[in-house]
């Protein structure tokens, strides 16, 4: 399945979990409600690829200075995470 087909299916199983029930009511058409929230997941999708990326940037800038036998992957993941935490951005 690709990236587009999982946000699809995932825009409609949120749409209809919040209008099946009743709790709210569409002010737009469901096709218009669904491609919103396809257009939310592909804005926060980008927003973790351009998150990605500084990471990686900073790590190349600052991994010489990294000790002997240090953990590359765990170093990455502790950018990203306060790149996240500095840029409010939920992991």
């Amino acid at each position: 399945m690709s990236r587009a087909d999982f946000q699809q299916r995932l825009a409609e199983r949120a749409l209809h979990a919040l209008t099946g029930r009743g709790e709210c009511r569409l002010r737009r058409s469901e096709q218009e409600a669904r491609q919103h929230i396809v257009t939310v997941l592909k804005a926060g999708d980008e927003e973790l690829r351009q998150l990605d990326l500084e990471a990686e940037r900073l790590f190349s800038a600052h991994k010489s200075q990294l000790p002997p036998g240090s953990d590359h992957q765990r170093a990455l993941a502790m950018i990203r995470r306060r790149l996240a935490e500095q840029k409010g951005i939920v992991l």
